[in-house]
């Protein structure tokens, strides 16, 4: 629990927007909140759709440094969507995690699985199995709205020598996707390019 008096200042003069981003995985509430003389407060037009994102903790935000920082986030913010973040750090294409009650549906849904499949050393075959039955029982599951998914985001800078093998795998996820009605294949590595795939792609 967080307990203080946090304040914000903005200079004075013109309209400031604040927005202010609490925790996805933890419950919050706010039991007060005062405006300096002559503040007021605007309600927030709600959204006209949701964004459900399925995957592991770089989807789920572990490791950013507030709400604000996770892609999710910003990806609802920048369509105007509500997010509904179903990522849990640690996760892989399992089928079994699905259920067919579901109880949100997304008007989009980002599917950003791989890391951990590849961490833990199974074939490539195999993850493309795995990742086709997730992606076929996902689809039955949302018939209509669009299915996007994000090949892997590399995040293993104390290994590139392996580099390469993810990048294959990441390339073999994403020709899946575009063989599947309704999924449409986001690359990662563009999406969010560490050092290591700047350096790669310099040099070839």
């Amino acid at each position: 629990m967080l307990r203080g008096h946090p304040r914000t200042g903005v200079p004075g003069g013109d309209l400031h927007r604040v927005r202010v981003a609490l925790p996805w995985s933890a419950a919050c509430t706010v039991r007060r909140a005062e405006l300096a003389p002559g503040a007021i407060i605007h309600d927030v037009p709600r959204a006209s759709g949701s964004l459900l994102v399925l995957g592991d903790s770089i989807s789920q935000g572990m490791t950013s440094s507030g709400m604000m920082g996770s892609y999710a986030w910003r990806l609802a913010q920048l369509q105007g969507l509500t997010l509904f973040d179903a990522a849990v750090g640690g996760h892989r294409f399992d089928v079994n995690s699905l259920c067919n009650d579901i109880p949100i549906r997304g008007d989009i849904v980002t599917v950003a699985y791989g890391t951990n499949d590849w961490s833990s050393g199974a074939a490539h075959d195999e993850i493309l199995a795995e990742a086709e039955a997730y992606l076929t029982a996902l689809r039955t599951i949302q018939p209509h709205d669009p299915i996007v998914l994000i090949s892997p985001i590399w995040r293993v800078i104390d290994e590139p020598e392996r580099f390469a093998d993810f990048c294959q795998l990441g390339a073999k996820l994403l020709d899946l996707a575009r063989r599947m009605d309704g999924v449409h294949a986001v690359d990662g590595l563009q999406l969010m390019a560490c050092s290591w795939w700047r350096i790669v792609s310099t040099a070839s």
